[in-house]
C-alpha cells in the first residue's frame, strides 16, 4: 500500500477540478465533437498547470487505492449535485 505523503499527487480538489472540466468540455455542444480525448486532457491539464507525468501518477494511485477512487467519486457526485 502506498502512502499518499510519500509520492507527488495532484492534489484532491484539483483532481477533481480536472475531471469536472474533461466532463463539461465533452458536453460542451459548442465545442467540436472531433475533439479526441487526448486533445482534450492536454488542454485540461495545461489550464490547471498539470503536468501529463503528475497526471499518469496520480491516476496510478488510484488505480492501486480503489476505494480512495470511490471517495474521490462520491465527494465529485455531492459537489456536481449542488
Amino acid at each position: 500500500m502506498h502512502n499518499k505523503s510519500s509520492q507527488e499527487l495532484i492534489p484532491r480538489e484539483t483532481f477533481k477540478a480536472i475531471l469536472v472540466d474533461i466532463k463539461n468540455y465533452k458536453q460542451d455542444k459548442k465545442i467540436d465533437n472531433t475533439l479526441d480525448s487526448a486533445y482534450i486532457l492536454n488542454k485540461t491539464l495545461a489550464k490547471h498547470g498539470i503536468s501529463d507525468s503528475l497526471y499518469q501518477q496520480t491516476i496510478l494511485f488510484y488505480a492501486e487505492e480503489p476505494e480512495e477512487l470511490v471517495d474521490l467519486l462520491k465527494e465529485l457526485e455531492d459537489s456536481l449535485g449542488k
